[in-house]
């Protein structure tokens, strides 16, 4: 018989739990043009963003990262200007609905940078999610 714990939950048990309730943080480099949108991630499994976070490496004035579920925007641009600033998702003139931030397993996460010189801004973009 499997060890359990004070819960009478077994080892393998609480592993499974913690595999399916554990935030998932996947992060992804800008590191060359994306005026063009570029693959950050497939999805390994169904799952839902729940914020996406940007950090700029380089100064690009009005520089913006728009990451897309295929060719939809999932949220409007998320600044990318200004050295080391920190930006996060906002819903603002694209919704960021629930279709749109739910993934399924092999959806394709794209980035294209728009505003200021595009070709030109740097970062890194920080998905996170939960399983679903």
């Amino acid at each position: 018989m499997p060890a359990r714990n004070r819960q009478g939950i077994t080892p393998n048990q609480q592993l499974n739990e913690m595999d399916a309730y554990s935030p998932v943080v996947i992060n992804y480099a800008v590191s060359a043009d994306h005026s063009t949108a570029q693959p950050a991630f497939v999805a390994p499994f169904n799952m839902r963003i729940l914020d996406i976070i940007v950090k700029a490496n380089a100064t690009q004035g009005s520089g913006t990262l728009v990451p897309r579920k295929g060719a939809d925007a999932m949220c409007t641009g998320i600044t990318c200007a200004a050295d080391g600033a920190v930006s996060r998702l906002a819903a603002g003139a694209t919704v960021a609905n629930d279709a749109r931030l739910t993934l399924e397993n092999g959806d394709t996460v794209n980035i294209i940078s728009v505003g200021g010189t595009a070709a030109n801004t740097r970062g890194f973009v920080t998905f996170i999610g939960v399983r679903v």
